[in-house]
C-alpha cells in the first residue's frame, strides 16, 4: 500500500471511529457492548470502504445477512443500525419561538 492510500485509510478509520464513539455516547454498558458488535459487523462488511459509503443497497444487504438469527436479534440490529444512520435529534424550541410552551 502506498503512503497516500495509507493516509486515506487511516483518515477513514478515524472518521468511522469518531462516528461510532459519538453514537455510543451516553448509552448503557450493555448497549455499548451490543452496538460495538453491530459496528464491527458493519465495518467488516463495508471494508475497505467507510461508513459514509453505506448506501441503502448496502444496508438492505446487511439486514438480509441477519435472516438466520433470532427475530429479536434481527429487530435489535435493525433498530441499532437505524439509530446510527438516522439519529433522532431533539431540539428544544427557542424561547422566543411562537411554538414554545411559554407563549
Amino acid at each position: 500500500m502506498d503512503e497516500q492510500n495509507y493516509v486515506i485509510n487511516k483518515v477513514t478509520q478515524v472518521q468511522d471511529e469518531a462516528l461510532i464513539k459519538s453514537w455510543l455516547h451516553g448509552k448503557s454498558k450493555k448497549t455499548i457492548q451490543a452496538y460495538n458488535r453491530i459496528a464491527e459487523d458493519l465495518l467488516a462488511n463495508l471494508h475497505p470502504r467507510s461508513l459514509k459509503h453505506a448506501d441503502l443497497q448496502f444496508l438492505q444487504n446487511f439486514i438480509n445477512l441477519l435472516k438466520a438469527r433470532k427475530p429479536e436479534t434481527i429487530k435489535q440490529r435493525i433498530a441499532a443500525t437505524r439509530s446510527l444512520f438516522c439519529p433522532q435529534v431533539w431540539v428544544p424550541p427557542h424561547k422566543s419561538s411562537r411554538f414554545s410552551a411559554s407563549s
